[in-house]
């Protein structure tokens, strides 16, 4: 604003008519035109502009996110410099230089009062003239400028652009466009008549402004080209209108004016002619510009925008995208002529023709400009980079891979070898090394061979060829080029950690890729530095930077990480660490939320993902990794609300499949609301996670403060096991102890090789490990702890049940024995009973399983579990009164929970069945009448039913299985001779409504699709005859999906149709019949 005041403050000094000083003004501040930084070290003399001017400003800036208004051209601050310092000339037709320089030496007695009569003069003049004509065709082109502001961005396209048919524009852009054009052109005729009638002259003060307003105008029409695809396609007939005025521009500033054309004027007609397709023109002014005869300075050719290069691959490229040419030598000739002028630049250069060759499709040219030019080895390495970029550029993978082996730069070597991969060069003799060593590879080079690492092909492996047995995976492959970069703390650029992780997860070696994003996360963290650049390739800058920082910013990281992320989550999920998938995701949620403005209050529900999904980098693949890591945990509803909270789901063809499967399997099995382990266990992960943050950089931890985290940590790994996912478990106390605690737990003594911080810690640590099927680590950490702490074993009780679970799943179920015999009673609790007498019932050791309930009833330490083990040892074994005994076991029972012994046996009726048999459950019931027994059965399942409907809980299925096998023996229970069973349904119409309740009330119960269970149902209406209730339920179970029948089932179905003539019916089950399932 300072600088807007000053403008206006002059302009109304300096008689500049006050309305147009507005507009300059209000154009200047709107608009942040990159010329505007161009011009910004000529406005500098009046202190109008800060002369802190970035000349690389330009051409560095990002061209494929431009800004908003990078299309709207300021050249209001360059017109109120011309009136303010040139003001003399453009209103006193006989000023001269020597005037000037007269009246500023004159006295200073005379000073005031030549002013004065300037003041006079000059006062209030009118603007007529070439330049209110520049002004006037200037603010037309600002007009409908502002008008594109609402449309997309105007910018040069850059190369990928252009090999991609150019800008697509709509009816109303291309209109505006014209506009636009015709604008510029009505600038560049008003600079013209500026010039001949002498207000502005190219050989005194106005060279420099008229090169600015001529790069300006060249600068437009590169914007606004219409990059005319028809013309690129049939040449001979096509014309050329902005190219050719883009050369007339030229030679204007050359031939009349007698100005020198810069870098930025070629830059900008070669991307005009490029984009028309005139690449014969764009070829010849590349060449005027790199003419090393000419003199010029060193040509700017940007590595991933190498327009001229360009232009000449695509002159020199034939018809026939299968047929030789020697483009690749006209580019690299041009590349030698380049080096001529600029041998720093080297290697920038022969990238960049790297990059012009792949984009105009002529990668198998580069190859054999490799291969067979004699130049090649003064190229060096670069060189090799080039050529796989090229190959990469044109989805050539594999003959990038090939480039790699055959230029000897890597050697891949048998597992057998100290290395896995080899990176001598003995095919560059004495070239210089990256690093000056001959044993490391070029990061260059390196990070092409880690984007096309996927394409190589390990020697196929038969039990015949030993050595093709002992050579490594494309995974070892490209985690030995990733270790190297660590080991030299160079740069990497994403999409070259993208293909590592991808061929982790080719191979399925998940563990390495999440260490990989420990990695990526560890070192984005607070002020370390970064090593990923941005981009598919390293620059030079990037290569040279070794370990410095890198430029990218963390939360532009954090968003182009998607697809890297995306396949993490799948080598996890393939894997079944669901877990493990959505944790790395939530991570990537925290970072991203702290990282941002506004903090990171959050929760863990889908609504954070789907912010997250709406900006990163491919967000369909991330949203289909989470769909089916919720479905791994069977949280099906998750996963539709997540589907359909964001809002360009429809579009992902897996994810509509991924929905459609949670929909399916969501009807057959449900979702547990209250109860689901994953929901706890991400309760707990949160806490967790909420914890750490409010902790973090913390150098030392109170004691209440470390109990605090150990405790937490505990929680959350034993709610990980519970839902199944103990490697989430293992992986949370290696984040807890590598990431934020690792010096203040070295304070407190905590080693995760023991994990023996807490009892409740190693105990949870040892279970993960057997879950997670490394029971000799479980074995080895409960041995290491029973070693360490013989003295104080009572304090380790959690820990010695844990280890001795481990010992019996080790198979040394009788060391478990032994150790857990030498122990003190005061280190014993009841979990080691129930282990040890588990592993006894599986050995069928009953008389040592009811000397061990003896044991642990005399002790205190008898349990439920223990207990149905002692009644299965009794009724397994020849003992006298074993229904005594087995009435005394179950008075123990009920004492302990405070019931009387009946009532324990009711609540538990289904569960001694399973655990003793029919027999043995009824005579615990004192259901003595065998031939009543089932009719006591049944009263007590519908009592039992009903009483659990009213209580709106869901029954179980034992009491539904018994209902319906009730249904089936209607005739055999002649109910009509039994007195004291009036609950029971005597009649069919009373059967029949009583299943029809019971089917309702298990409609969101997942034995609704139990193939057994809908078996039994029909069963049960063919004994009750009711074939038209049978038809009924199965057609709507026919139309649920994913609902498995039973062949027998459907010929029951199929004979109750033709009962009732279903003909529609009977031809669909004849077909399923038909159908091999």
């Amino acid at each position: 604003m300072r600088v807007l005041r000053q403008l206006n403050k002059r302009s109304n000094n300096l008689g500049i008519s006050p309305s147009v000083a507005a507009a300059e003004s209000s154009l200047s501040a709107r608009y942040l035109h990159p010329y505007h930084v161009l011009l910004s070290s000529n406005l500098s003399d009046n202190g109008l502009i800060s002369s802190n001017n970035n000349s690389s400003a330009f051409t560095q800036r990002r061209l494929l996110h431009r800004a908003t208004h990078s299309s709207s051209i300021c050249h209001a601050p360059l017109l109120s410099k011309l009136h303010l310092s040139k003001e003399r000339y453009f209103h006193t037709n006989d000023s001269s230089d020597k005037q000037s320089h007269v009246q500023k030496n004159a006295s200073s007695n005379n000073t005031t009062h030549n002013d004065n009569q300037k003041k006079k003069k000059n006062k209030h003049p009118s603007l007529a003239g070439p330049i209110t004509s520049i002004q006037q065709a200037q603010t037309a082109m600002q007009h409908l400028l502002d008008q594109l502001d609402e449309l997309p961005a105007l910018s040069p396209p850059i190369v990928l652009m252009l090999r991609d048919g150019g800008p697509r524009w709509s009816l109303t852009e291309q209109e505006l466009r014209q506009a636009t054009l015709q604008q510029t052109h009505d600038l560049f005729d008003a600079i013209c008549q500026a010039v001949k009638q002498g207000h502005l002259k190219p050989s005194r003060k106005h060279a420099e402004e008229l090169s600015r307003l001529v790069e300006c105008v060249l600068y437009n029409y590169s914007c606004c080209c219409s990059g005319q695809s028809e013309s690129r396609k049939n040449v001979k007939q096509a014309t050329f209108p902005l190219s050719n005025k883009c050369q007339q521009v030229l030679n204007v500033l050359n031939k009349e004016w007698n100005l020198d054309i810069q870098n930025n004027h070629y830059q900008h007609a070669i991307s005009v002619a490029n984009q028309e397709g005139n690449y014969k023109l764009a070829s010849s002014l590349f060449e005027r510009q790199i003419d090393p005869n000419a003199g010029s300075t060193p040509v700017p050719v940007a590595i991933d925008n190498p327009q001229g290069l360009y232009a000449i691959a695509m002159l020199h490229a034939p018809s026939d995208p299968s047929a030789s040419s020697t483009a690749a030598e006209h580019v690299m000739d041009a590349v030698q002529r380049l080096i001529m002028v600029s041998p720093h630049d080297q290697t920038a250069y022969v990238l960049a023709a790297g990059n012009a060759l792949g984009y105009a499709g002529r990668w198998q040219d580069h190859v054999e400009y490799w291969k067979s030019s004699f130049l090649s080895k003064q190229w060096g390495t670069p060189l090799i980079a080039a050529v796989m970029q090229a190959c990469w550029l044109c989805q050539k993978p594999d003959e990038a891979w090939n480039v790699l082996e055959e230029s000897n730069l890597l050697v891949i070597q048998s597992q057998s070898s100290p290395s896995v991969v080899a990176t001598t060069t003995p095919g560059f003799g004495g070239e210089w090394q990256y690093g000056g060593e001959r044993d490391l590879m070029d990061p260059l080079v390196r990070d092409m061979a880690m984007k096309v690492v996927n394409s190589f092909q390990p020697p196929n492996n038969n039990q015949e060829d030993d050595a093709a047995s002992n050579f490594p995976s494309v995974s070892q492959v490209a985690l030995d080029l990733y270790r190297q970069i660590q080991q030299e703390g160079t740069s990497i650029s994403l999409d070259a950690l993208t293909g590592v992780v991808q061929a982790c997860e080719r191979d399925g070696e998940w563990q390495e890729a999440v260490s990989i994003v420990w990695d990526v996360l560890d070192n984005t963290k607070e002020a370390q530095h970064f090593w990923i650049v941005s981009g598919n390739h390293l620059l030079i800058e990037d290569r040279d930077r070794m370990s410095r920082a890198s430029p990218y910013d963390a939360k532009q990281l954090y968003r182009d990480m998607g697809g890297l992320l995306a396949s993490v989550m799948r080598s996890c999920n393939v894997s079944s660490n669901f877990g493990i998938s959505l944790f790395l995701l939530s991570l990537l949620q925290n970072r991203m939320s702290l990282s941002s403005e506004n903090g990171g209050d959050a929760d863990p529900s889908n609504s954070r993902t789907t912010a997250l999904l709406a900006q990163i980098r491919d967000p369909d693949e991330v949203l289909a990794a989470s769909m089916v890591s919720l479905c791994g945990l069977r949280c099906y509803k998750d996963a539709m609300e997540l589907f359909q909270s964001y809002s360009d789901a429809l579009d992902s063809l897996s994810a509509n499949r991924i929905y459609e499967y949670a929909k399916a399997n969501d009807t057959r099995f449900g979702t547990l609301v209250l109860g689901n382990p994953w929901t706890s266990a991400q309760r707990h992960i949160w806490a967790l996670t909420q914890l750490v943050d409010t902790l973090k950089g913390k150098t030392n931890l109170h004691e209440e403060q470390r109990l605090h985290v150990i405790h937490t940590l505990a929680a959350c790994m034993n709610s990980c096991i519970n839902a199944h996912q103990p490697e989430l478990a293992l992986q949370l106390i290696r984040w807890i102890d590598g990431e934020h605690f690792q010096y203040a737990m070295s304070n407190s003594n905590f080693s995760l090789g023991t994990g023996l911080l807490t009892d409740a810690l190693a105990a949870e640590y040892i279970i993960a490990l057997r879950w997670a099927n490394d029971v000799p680590g479980a074995i080895s950490m409960f041995e290491e702890c029973l070693a360490k702490h013989q003295s104080d074993l009572s304090e380790w009780k959690m820990t010695v049940s844990a280890g001795l679970m481990a010992m019996v799943a080790g198979g040394r179920g009788d060391d478990a024995v032994k150790v857990f015999e030498a122990l003190d009673e005061d280190a014993l609790c009841t979990k080691c009973y129930t282990t040890i007498g588990r592993y006894l019932s599986e050995k069928s050791d009953w008389k040592e399983v009811i000397n061990l309930y003896r044991d642990a009833t005399a002790r205190g330490f008898s349990s439920e579990d223990l207990s149905f083990m002692a009644m299965r040892a009794v009724t397994s074994t020849r003992i006298e009164n074993r229904l005594r005994i087995l009435r005394a076991i179950v008075a123990e029972c009920a004492s302990d929970v405070g019931v009387d012994p009946q009532s324990w046996v009711t609540n538990r009726y289904w569960h001694i069945k399973r655990e003793l048999g029919f027999d043995y459950a009824r005579l615990l019931m004192w259901w003595n009448d065998p031939e009543r027994a089932t009719l006591d059965e049944l009263i007590h399942a519908i009592k039992e039913f009903d009483k659990e409907v009213s209580s709106e809980l869901r029954p179980k299925n034992d009491v539904l299985r018994a209902i319906v096998k009730g249904a089936s023996l209607l005739d055999a229970l002649h109910l009509e001779s039994v007195d004291g069973y009036e609950r029971v349904p005597k009649s069919v119409p009373q059967w029949t409504s009583l299943l029809e309740n019971v089917l309702t009330t298990i409609q969101d119960s997942p034995i609704h699709c139990d193939p057994n269970f809908i078996d039994s149902v029909v069963q049960a209406y063919k004994n009750l005859g009711c074939s038209r209730e049978c038809i009924s339920y199965i057609q709507g179970i026919i139309s649920s999906d994913f609902v498995r029948l039973r062949k027998s089932t459907l010929q029951e179905v199929l004979e109750a149709a033709r009962m009732e003539q279903e003909m529609e019916l009977s031809k669909d089950i004849e077909m399923l019949l038909n159908t091999s399932y």
